[in-house]
C-alpha cells in the first residue's frame, strides 16, 4: 500500500478500525454472523458513495469475530456511522496515520493476500 500511503491526506480524510464486540453467544455460527454483519452493512448502503472500507469475518467457528477498517471523507466520526442502530455495539477506534502501528493494522486490513 505505499502508493495509499503517498496519497493520502489526513485533512480531507479519516480512517477508522471497527471491532464487533460480541454479547454471549453471539458469533458462533458463520451463516448467523454472516448475517449479522449484512444487517450492519444494509444500513450503512447510502453511505458507500463517501466511503472506502472492508469489514468481514475473521476466525474459526465458534470463535468468530467483525472486524474491519474504514475510511470516509472528513476528520470525524461520520453521521451515517454514529446515526446507525447498531454502532453501539462496535469498539472503534480512529487511526492515526503517522503512528507505525496503527499503519500496520490498515495494512493488514487492506493490503494482506493470504
Amino acid at each position: 500500500l505505499p502508493w495509499f500511503w503517498e496519497r493520502y491526506d489526513p485533512e480531507g480524510f479519516s480512517i477508522w478500525v471497527f471491532k464487533y464486540n460480541k454479547l454471549e453467544g453471539e458469533c458462533q455460527v458463520l451463516y448467523r454472523t454472516n448475517n449479522l454483519l449484512n444487517g450492519f452493512l444494509q444500513r450503512v448502503e447510502e453511505f458507500r458513495k463517501y466511503s472506502f472500507g472492508y469489514l468481514g469475518i475473521y476466525g474459526v467457528e465458534p470463535e468468530l469475530d467483525i472486524a474491519g477498517c474504514f475510511m470516509w471523507r472528513g476528520t470525524e466520526i461520520a453521521e451515517e456511522m454514529k446515526e446507525h442502530p447498531q454502532i453501539e455495539s462496535f469498539t472503534i477506534l480512529k487511526i492515526d496515520t503517522s503512528n507505525e502501528a496503527h499503519r500496520a493494522l490498515v495494512n493488514d486490513y487492506w493490503g494482506k493476500t493470504d
